[in-house]
């Protein structure tokens, strides 16, 4: 396993303020399916109290689920952020070094961390990048060649001269 820790959790915004934003309301849909039939069966049990009339009750009898289920939207939003990470991490890094790619700075091999996903694209990468190089490397050294031909050329129509 890959040791080196993660600095940030957050490293891409676009992606991941989204999922967590699913996260808080998959959290609220489930307080909302819990609660909704439990005072609808409150109501209905006694309809002659009011609705407001059995909050205090309602709480009587699940207080103790409360701090519970408070503290599961927090847990679940760090789990999401620290999953996310996993996920959008590498797409950040690929992102970062195929920019340094089409600047035309060369780059190192690219390695995640052995918890992150998409390991495949990290090789798939690695092999082009290097198939690029290997293109610019000929690309250079054919442009020498037509430069070294061209003087040859220059040089063979001035002693001709």
């Amino acid at each position: 396993m890959n040791k080196h820790k993660r600095k940030k959790l957050y490293v891409f915004p676009e992606v991941q303020s989204k999922l967590l934003m699913r996260v808080g309301a998959y959290w609220g849909s489930c307080f909302l399916f819990v609660a909704i039939p439990v005072v609808l069966g409150r109501v209905f049990n006694d309809p002659s109290r009011l609705f407001y009339e059995h909050i205090p009750d309602l709480w009587k009898e699940y207080r103790h689920v409360a701090p519970l289920f408070v503290l599961l939207l927090p847990l679940a939003i760090l789990d999401m952020l620290r999953y996310s990470n996993r996920i959008v991490g590498p797409l950040v890094r690929i992102r970062r070094e195929m920019d340094a790619l089409t600047a035309g700075n060369d780059t190192s091999p690219v390695k995640f961390r052995d918890d992150d996903e998409w390991q495949d694209l990290a090789s798939a990468f690695n092999r082009l990048a290097e198939e690029l190089r290997q293109a610019r490397r000929l690309a250079t050294a054919g442009s020498e060649h037509k430069n070294l031909d061209e003087l040859e050329r220059d040089d063979f129509e001035l002693s001709r001269a």
